[in-house]
């Protein structure tokens, strides 16, 4: 059950169920490189990133790049300073007094299977917030990053998965540094233990705050696999293994006579079809295995 604002309880109490999707707060607003940007365009800007990390040409370089993690990113929002966002960010008065008056005393909880948490402040509109700290960090004005279609990106972000990119070390640690600093000044706080870091080169040691970063070679960004050696032919299989557990998953109720033959069509199409294609968009697929 996810919780929903409703202008007639400025008081709500919700609780939010891990295992299952929730919806939120859409802004009225368009934002180069934020987190309101369509899935489709997000899968995009993922196969620009491959494409980038699998050319062949040799004077392309190496990339770099830092999966940020915060520590309690959505029940670390503090309301007065996500007003004061809003505003500077030129979000109408009339607007801003409307979001205050729907989040004023709403809680919510998440129910787990080891119980539910303590009560904390919804943050639907975590989003504009987390906006905001990546326009202050001024990513978009360095000239640090990796070089696609003549444009320089060095950052991919969605809600709160963020991730900086760069063809350097000190051009990563020089990023990362910004969005740090523009972080602990709005209450956020780097996770250092779950934030990784994936290069196409070999790199022996990074530190941030002089402790040592752990480095992978593949991350999970979006939904989609991303490999230091820029391969891009596993996503097919890889959903379908996935495909095929979430069909494990269900095998007690497509098993079951008490349940309709339709009613197990509309399950298999909701709950293993997406699961399966999620990302097809930049799925790359020889001949061979058509």
């Amino acid at each position: 059950m996810a919780p929903v604002n409703h202008t007639g309880h400025p008081t709500f109490t919700g609780t939010l169920d891990v295992t299952g999707p929730h919806t939120s707060l859409r802004q009225a607003c368009s934002l180069s490189g934020s987190p309101l940007q369509s899935t489709r365009r997000q899968s995009k800007r993922n196969l620009e990133a491959r494409l980038r990390m699998g050319s062949p040409e040799p004077q392309l370089g190496y990339i770099y790049f830092c999966f940020i993690d915060y520590t309690k990113a959505f029940d670390c929002v503090d309301h007065n300073n996500l007003w004061k966002t809003l505003q500077e960010m030129g979000i109408p008065d009339h607007l801003t007094c409307l979001l205050r008056n729907l989040y004023a005393g709403q809680e919510a909880t998440v129910r787990t299977g080891h119980g539910t948490t303590d009560f904390f402040q919804i943050g639907n509109i975590f989003n504009l917030y987390s906006e905001y700290i990546m326009q202050n960090a001024r990513l978009d004005e360095a000239q640090a990053g990796i070089k696609i279609s003549r444009r320089i990106v060095n950052n991919h972000r969605y809600a709160d998965d963020t991730t900086i990119m760069a063809e350097s070390e000190e051009e990563l640690k020089s990023l990362l540094m910004k969005v740090k600093e523009e972080s602990e000044k709005s209450g956020f706080k780097l996770n250092i233990q779950k934030t990784k870091i994936m290069e196409t080169s070999i790199i022996t040691s990074w530190q941030i705050d002089g402790e040592t970063k752990e480095t992978v070679t593949d991350f999970i960004f979006l939904g989609s696999k991303i490999t230091a050696d820029g391969d891009r032919n596993h996503e097919s299989k890889r959903h379908l293994l996935l495909g095929r557990k979430a069909m494990t998953n269900l095998d007690s109720i497509l098993k079951s006579r008490d349940i309709t033959l339709l009613t197990k069509v509309h399950l298999v199409k909701g709950m293993v079809f997406p699961v399966v294609m999620y990302g097809c968009e930049i799925w790359i697929i020889k001949k061979a295995e058509c």
